[in-house]
């Protein structure tokens, strides 16, 4: 029987540095039905691979589709390798195409899954043969690489009259037979539509034909998803170039649920629940990744609320060489490893030797030895309260010399080597949300710049900002200087006051700032505004040409002025410098990243190059000098320097009027399935 070792020592299990006894181990008596290429957990803690068994009750894993289980099943002679589909799973297979043929809706899902043209009569003879049980002219089937048909898990070839199921699928699914029945019946999906059609329907029929014969109800957004994907590919079949209609193994997420008892091994053979749908592994914006917040539940209702570990699979695409940014938030903890599909060495993701918990977020980096289809496996456990798992990757879009060094769904910080410039990437597509924060308005006011008057703000420490952020959202991220501001004071008082220079839009209320542009002729025209729309994911950097209705009238809640990256330059001198920077990472012509620049020392040529190098399209200049300091994850990066010498200013770090405050996305809510 196989079982897993959790750490002897529990402090290593929850996370302590101590890993002299961490990592898990099969005994030495195990016998799974899963190829120990496909599990994290058949990897010793040094990154070799137990040897794995097949189960003896079959002889090859392909016996659960050519062994017959009912010898009253129709059997087909003179097929090159043994009768067709005659197996374990051919009674459900073909006990659905019986229910569906005499469905009254069978039209309807006919007309679903292939267009409203197809061949009534030749279809009509198909149904009547499958109504009497006769299959026998069923496409063959034989067993191959993912390999050999593109990465699928299943094909049909027209070519050659047959249906290919992928080895690494069957071993992957040896203990979860139910879940090879909906790839065959896609295949046979893709057989169907090409003998009732004189043209392939549109997208993947298949899909769409497996899921109505299955009795799934799918959804206008779920078949108009399924007729855009293209699922043919071109193979060689021998000396052959063949075309094939394929169900894809990469684009999906596959688990196992198991018990969890305190620190004692766990039995992997007899899971609590299997899913070979677990929902897509495509996030959008040219990220993977999963997402699911069950709250104090479970994926499923067979599985208790506390105390399982969930073992995730997917497929994605990697290239030796790139360095790749994976960010997970995560209770409790986790375990992330990939493996080259044709490969047999584990490459450890998160931390080697132990488990990971990232509450608030966790970044790692990932370097690929190989370039090729990886296996993306992730071990997860929940003991006890909320349950939430979310990890998303993409290519690193960061120059070499930045490492990232904290992250959470939707932003990520990066630091460069000499540890001067701090780089955070904010994706509001992914959740990530930005607020502009102002300190309390006092009662003194000053001239306005477009002819009202400007309130005084009582400064504030970047500190208090944090507090107030964190206060205010629970995922709250990191807080950054942001406005220009100047001190004023009233004789002797320490009243700590500052106007804004420029204008500033905060939750749609309108500062007009009190520098009158005709007052700072070099200036006058080197104005930009960042505009904010959380609420549509996306961020703008456009020209202020000083006049403030453009502010006001503008649909952005949020708007922040600074100088553009042409302003009068301050001669290349050395200074601490904050500049943001708004880049379209998925090409739809729309700004859903905002980057934002916090350095030590730096020219504002470097700085503003530092942030093209990092894909931003516009940069633009906020308040620096000593005023430049960032807080993110209760960790002070950059603390201000010696605060300016004027006499009404206690000591301390500089104190500042308004703030840049970012926040995590959510962990996207999933609804207990039931199946």
């Amino acid at each position: 029987m196989s079982y897993l070792m959790f750490p002897d020592n529990e402090s290593v299990w929850q996370g302590s540095s101590d890993s002299t006894t961490a990592g898990w181990a099969f005994g030495p008596e195990q016998t799974l039905g899963i190829n120990p290429q496909l599990s994290p957990l058949a990897f010793q803690a040094g990154g070799g691979v137990s040897e794995v068994k097949i189960p003896t009750q079959t002889t090859d894993y392909t016996d659960a589709l050519l062994v017959p289980d009912d010898l009253s099943l129709p059997t087909v002679s003179g097929q090159a390798d043994g009768d067709w589909l005659t197996g374990e799973v051919a009674s459900e297979v073909y006990e659905q195409l019986k229910e569906f043929a005499a469905d009254p809706n069978f039209t309807d899902k006919m007309n679903l899954a292939f267009e409203d043209s197809w061949n009534v009569e030749v279809a009509t003879a198909l149904t009547k043969r499958w109504l009497a049980g006769d299959f026998s002219q069923m496409p063959a089937l034989e067993v191959v690489s993912s390999a050999n048909i593109a990465g699928g898990a299943g094909a049909f070839a027209a070519a050659t009259d047959t249906i290919y199921i992928s080895k690494e699928w069957l071993e992957l699914n040896a203990f979860n037979l139910g879940a090879i029945a909906p790839v065959v019946l896609e295949e046979i999906g893709h057989y169907v539509d090409y003998e009732i059609n004189m043209i392939d329907a549109p997208g993947d029929e298949g899909a769409i034909f497996a899921a109505v014969v299955g009795g799934e109800e799918l959804t206008p957004a779920e078949v108009a998803t399924l007729k855009a994907e293209d699922d043919t590919a071109v193979v060689v079949i021998g000396d052959l170039e063949v075309a094939i209609e394929k169900f894809d193994i990469e684009s999906q997420w596959y688990a196992m649920a198991f018990p969890l008892e305190g620190w004692q091994p766990f039995v992997r053979d007899n899971p609590i629940s299997m899913d070979n749908n677990f929902g897509t592994n495509d996030l959008g914006n040219g990220q993977k990744g999963f997402s699911a917040n069950w709250g104090e539940g479970s994926p499923r209702p067979e599985i208790p609320d506390d105390n399982f570990a969930l073992e995730l699979w997917t497929q994605a695409n990697f290239e030796a060489g790139k360095t790749y940014t994976f960010n997970v938030t995560s209770d409790d903890r986790y375990w992330i490893v990939g493996l080259p599909v044709n490969g047999d060495n584990p490459e450890v993701i998160t931390e080697p030797g132990r488990f990971s918990e990232a509450y608030s977020g966790n970044v790692h980096e990932f370097r690929p030895q190989t370039t090729g289809k990886y296996w993306i496996g992730s071990l997860y456990y929940e003991t006890e309260g909320d349950a939430y798992f979310d990890i998303s990757w993409s290519e690193k879009q960061a120059p070499d010399n930045f490492t990232a060094i904290e992250g959470g769904k939707g932003v990520t910080l990066y630091e460069s080597r000499d540890k001067n410039d701090y780089v955070q990437v904010v994706d509001l597509s992914q959740g990530a949300s930005i607020e502009l924060m102002s300190s309390e308005i006092s009662y003194a006011t000053v001239p306005g710049a477009y002819g009202g008057i400007e309130p005084m703000f009582e400064r504030q420490s970047i500190q208090n900002f944090w507090e107030d952020l964190s206060r205010q959202e629970e995922r709250a991220f990191s807080v950054t200087n942001g406005a220009f501001f100047e001190a004023f004071s009233s004789g002797n008082t320490p009243d700590l006051l500052a106007a804004l220079s420029h204008p500033l839009k905060d939750n749609s209320t309108t500062y007009e700032g009190y520098v009158n542009p005709d007052r700072d002729p070099n200036n006058k025209n080197s104005k930009a505004m960042l505009k904010i729309w959380n609420d549509k994911d996306r961020v703008l950097l456009t020209d202020f040409q000083n006049n403030i209705d453009d502010i006001k009238n503008s649909s952005a809640p949020e708007i922040l002025v600074g100088l553009k990256e042409s302003s009068p330059s301050d001669g290349g001198v050395e200074n601490e410098r904050t500049f943001v920077g708004v880049k379209d990472a998925n090409g739809d012509n729309l700004y859903e990243q905002l980057l934002i620049l916090t350095s030590k020392q730096s020219t504002r040529t470097n700085a503003g190059q530092t942030l093209k190098d990092f894909g931003a399209d516009e940069v633009m200049i906020l308040d620096g000098s000593g005023s430049t300091q960032m807080i993110a994850n209760d960790m002070e990066y950059v603390k201000s320097s010696d605060p300016l010498p004027f006499q009404f200013i206690a000591g301390g770090p500089r104190k500042i009027p308004q703030a840049i405050g970012v926040s995590r996305g959510q962990v996207t809510p999933r609804l207990t399935l039931v199946r």
